[in-house]
C-alpha cells in the first residue's frame, strides 16, 4: 500500500504555478485487471461567488473511481502547500458513499508523514500503520 500511497502524493503535486487547488490531492488505484489508473483532484469555480469551492465530483477519489471501476483498490494522498508533507486525506462522508456503491475493496490515505490508514469502504472497519 506503501507504493501506491507514494504513486498518489506524487500525483497530488501542483502541475505548475498556476494550479488553483486549494488542497493538493491525489489518488492512485489498482483495478481488478492489475491495471494502475490515477486522478487528482480539481478546482471548481463558481461564479456565483467569485472563488473555487470544493464539490464531491471534483474530489480526487471520486475522478479515480471513473478509471478505477469496482472493487478496486486506492490510495489517496494530501499533500500540505506548506511544508509539502503528507497530511490528513481520509476520504470525506460523501466519498465513501461513491467508494461503497463501486464495492471498492480498500483506500488507504495519509495521516501525517508517519503514519497512514486503511478503511475498508464495506465494512466501515479502519486501521492505522506507522510507516
Amino acid at each position: 500500500m506503501i507504493d501506491l500511497l507514494e504513486l498518489a502524493a506524487s500525483y497530488a503535486l501542483p502541475n505548475d504555478e498556476n494550479d488553483a487547488r486549494n488542497f493538493l490531492v491525489g489518488a492512485a488505484g489498482k483495478r481488478k485487471d492489475s491495471t494502475i489508473v490515477r486522478a487528482q483532484n480539481g478546482a471548481v469555480f463558481s461564479t456565483e461567488v467569485d472563488r473555487y469551492f470544493p464539490i464531491p465530483e471534483a474530489h480526487a477519489e471520486v475522478r479515480l473511481l471513473r478509471k478505477l471501476g469496482a472493487e478496486g483498490v486506492m490510495a489517496v494522498a494530501r499533500i500540505s502547500k506548506k511544508s509539502g508533507g503528507w497530511t490528513l486525506s481520509r476520504p470525506c462522508p460523501v466519498c465513501q458513499i461513491y467508494l461503497r456503491s463501486k464495492r471498492t475493496q480498500k483506500v488507504a490515505y495519509t495521516i501525517d508523514g508517519s503514519s497512514y490508514g486503511v478503511l475498508y469502504p464495506m465494512t466501515g472497519e479502519e486501521k492505522t500503520f506507522r510507516i
